[in-house]
Order: structure tokens, then sequence, then C-alpha cells
């Protein structure tokens, strides 16, 4: 719990953990009513990074190093696409 702010930070910053606000008012005037608060270039963190400073992640690591490398392949595809889909939902015009 020490680190819970900084690494919910890690996992907006890495998509993990989309930030998006929904104003179906938006609508009305013609606007895309999602917007995603897509974080700053610089302040990006890979998604790789994220995973390893996670306690779930690094104890599957330590148990089963093989299975830990073949899920955490299959968390960053996931993690990828699921970008590719919010960040097409909030460039969608009404």
């Amino acid at each position: 719990m020490k680190y819970a702010k900084k690494q919910s930070e890690k996992a907006v910053k890495s998509g993990y953990w989309p930030m998006y606000r929904f104003n179906p008012d938006l609508r009305a005037e013609g606007k895309n009513p999602f917007n995603w608060d897509v974080p700053a270039t610089e302040d990006a963190v890979t998604f790789k990074d994220y995973l390893e400073e996670e306690i779930r992640y690094k104890t599957l690591n330590f148990s089963n190093p093989v299975e830990a490398d073949r899920l955490s392949k299959l968390a960053v595809k996931d993690n990828e696409q699921r970008f590719t889909d919010i960040k097409h939902l909030s460039d969608t015009q009404p």
C-alpha cells in the first residue's frame, strides 16, 4: 500500500488503466461525448515497466518464470489492443 498512488499513476500512464470522461450533453453540440485523457508522451510509461512493479506479476515470475513470460506477452498484446480500441472511440465523431 505504500506505493499505491505511484503505481496507480503508472497504470494510467501505461494505458492499463484508462482515464476518460463521458459527457452526453456534448452530443447536442455535435461533439464527441467521449474524451480520453491520454498521458503526455514524455510522461508515458511502458506497460512492461508497469507490470514489473506489480507484486502479483513479480510473484508469478519467481514461482514460474516461463508462464510469467508467456502471460506477460499476452498482457502486453491485450493492453495494446485496448489502447487502440479506446483511442478509436475518442477519435470517432458522434
